[in-house]
């Protein structure tokens, strides 16, 4: 019984550590490609360019969020580069019309940054539409 807990054990340490290791070279590739704002400049400024008040509220190394926020609930985009892929969360909070609202797309990193805006968008109005059917 000894043995097969330090099997899981190593194995265990091993998952970490492959994690972390994976983790890190994610990282430093998003670095050397200019970051997250470079990276996903296409994207990000369709979502800056759909309000005046649009910002940036958060980046790092494999992670921006971008939208608006204020008295009328905030609508924000969560992106993330995930391994060959980039996630984006689209989320609707305390919006006075809509209340909540999230949304989920993963695409591969290297797609067409306006064909991913494209598809978010055509997505959006059509949840958008059956709220208000």
């Amino acid at each position: 019984m000894g043995i097969f807990l330090i099997i899981i054990a190593v194995i265990v340490v091993v998952i970490i550590i492959k994690f972390a290791a994976d983790s890190t070279k994610q990282s430093s590739e998003v670095k050397s490609q200019g970051g997250m704002r470079k990276k996903y400049a296409t994207l990000i400024n369709h979502i800056l360019s759909s309000d005046p008040k649009a910002k940036i509220f958060q980046e790092e190394n494999t992670f921006i969020s971008a939208g608006i926020s204020g008295i009328a609930g905030s609508t924000i985009f969560y992106i993330q580069q995930t391994y060959g892929n980039v996630t984006i969360q689209y989320e609707v909070k305390n919006n006075p019309i809509v209340g909540f609202l999230k949304k989920e797309w993963t695409f591969p990193e290297n797609m067409d940054q306006d064909l991913m805006w494209e598809r978010m968008n055509n997505d959006i109005g059509m949840v958008l539409q059956n709220i208000f059917k």
